[in-house]
């Protein structure tokens, strides 16, 4: 197996720069080794680059989770700050609820002691 290192094409094979390829014919390989066009590819090279592939992937896998993260922590944010918002606007309607309460029982007092 050899990696193709310039792309060429021929009467009995062609290869793509940077894909593998099978040549049965060695005059041919060496004369392309010679030329520059390819060179020997070890399945341990095959499996290198299939874990580099990987390693790429899961990279870009935990870019794009990092992403998620930090859009979930600014929605998080943003909904504390709502809860936050409503708290406080509950808490100053119940405010005004109790001091209505206070001037109604106020009043009850000052009718119960003029009467």
């Amino acid at each position: 197996m050899f990696i193709v290192l310039k792309s060429f094409a021929g009467k009995s094979c062609s290869g793509t720069k940077g894909k593998t390829i099978n040549i049965e014919d060695k005059k041919l390989v060496d004369s392309l080794k010679k030329a520059g066009y390819i060179a020997d590819y070890s399945k341990q090279d095959q499996k290198n680059a299939n874990k580099d592939k990987e390693i790429v992937d899961l990279k870009s896998a935990i870019s794009n989770l990092e992403k998620q993260i930090e859009d979930l922590e600014k929605e998080n944010q943003e909904l504390k700050n709502q809860i936050d918002n409503l708290n406080v606007t509950d808490n100053q309607n119940s405010d005004d609820n109790t001091d209505t309460e206070l001037n109604v029982d106020k009043d009850v007092q000052k009718t119960s002691n003029e009467k």
